[in-house]
């Protein structure tokens, strides 16, 4: 099992269950917070009967269910069930160890996945998770999420990926961003690859990428909301190099300074300097503001996604390459992360911890 330690300042990594901006359907909001929707009922009674259907097979094994369900909605299960059922992305924490493994379910000859088989595979995966969240360092920890994602689809398997992010609880809401963003004199930070602030001499592991990532995941979590997500989840991959993400409003487009939703410079718009590579504080406040359109706004409105809200930053970082511009080498220095969203349904019962 690969252990991955993130530190943050608070609040959430890319986390499968936390919610923010809210954007359900009238027609079928409840009227008090703790009141389930239709298909919230739904949702909790189907992971409710699977849950219950797991546990006569547990009790039976020598008696074969006989049931299968698609490959698909097996995935669907494992995630969401063990997500439901023991997961707390709600709570704020200071840092975060994050645990991968591969987990490797059989599919039957028509491609479904036997209930026996998907039973077997949610007890191994959450033996791993429990072990991983058990063996942590916190002192007080909790779940944050388990997060599946599918590197492939053969005739006869599904091969995942399973992260599980363990947070040590910080106890404490983040600030008050402010209505300018978060940063203030002082907070100037390279882009990336040097990291720390533009005064210091690289004392600091986070830089700008990390500081933006910290903030805006920072405005996710409500710890009042006992809900979950569910799929069909989708990920957006952004992305300061990308041409979809030129800022439509800059005066000067071209200048390396706020060109671009996320932080961009080449050095085919001039030199690309200390002045140009450290992000000073009104820039980052900017950059913060930006990226939290494009969390709540760029692709949530959209009319496909109304049933959607953001879920989690999955990554952001910085990132350099040289490309061929202008009949030179150029160097181009940017911003790109990985935002996954999907929809909110509010839990029925409470998390238990593993």
């Amino acid at each position: 099992m690969k252990r991955i330690i993130a530190i943050l300042s608070i609040a959430a990594i890319a986390i499968v269950m936390v919610f923010s901006c809210a954007k359900e359907n009238t027609t079928d909001k409840p009227t008090t917070k703790h009141e389930l929707t239709a298909y919230e009922v739904h949702i909790n009674k189907t992971l409710k009967d699977f849950k219950q259907k797991m546990e006569f097979i547990r009790t039976n094994p020598n008696l074969k269910s006989g049931e299968s369900v698609p490959a698909d909605s097996a995935v669907w299960l494992l995630e969401a069930t063990i997500n439901f059922s023991h997961a707390f992305p709600n709570e704020f924490y200071s840092e975060f160890e994050t645990d991968s493994l591969i987990l490797t379910v059989n599919r039957n000859a028509d491609g479904t996945v036997d209930l026996d088989e998907l039973t077997a595979k949610y007890d191994e995966m959450t033996q791993a998770v429990a072990e991983a969240y058990h063996t942590s360092g916190y002192d007080e920890k909790g779940l944050a999420v388990v997060d599946l994602d599918v590197l492939s689809f053969s005739e006869d398997e599904i091969l995942l990926n399973v992260q599980a992010i363990t947070g040590d609880k910080s106890n404490e809401p983040p600030p008050d961003p402010g209505v300018d963003g978060p940063f203030v004199e002082g907070d100037d930070w390279w882009y990336g690859e040097n990291a720390g602030k533009c005064d210091e001499a690289n004392t600091d592991d986070f830089d700008a990428a990390q500081r933006l990532y910290v903030e805006a995941s920072n405005t996710i979590p409500d710890p009042n909301g006992n809900y979950g997500f569910v799929g069909p989840f989708i990920v957006k991959d952004i992305s300061g190099d990308v041409d979809e993400f030129i800022y439509p409003n800059d005066p000067q487009p071209q200048d390396n300074h706020l060109d671009r939703y996320l932080f961009y410079a080449t050095t085919e718009y001039g030199v690309c300097g200390d002045d140009t590579l450290c992000v000073e504080y009104p820039e980052m406040n900017v950059y913060f503001q930006r990226l939290k359109y494009l969390m709540y706004h760029y692709y949530l409105d959209n009319p496909n996604m109304v049933d959607y809200d953001i879920m989690c930053i999955i990554s952001f970082d910085d990132d350099s390459d040289q490309y061929w511009g202008g009949g030179t080498l150029q160097t181009k220095y940017f911003h790109k992360g990985t935002l996954k969203f999907g929809i909110k349904v509010y839990r029925s019962d409470n998390p238990e911890e593993l």
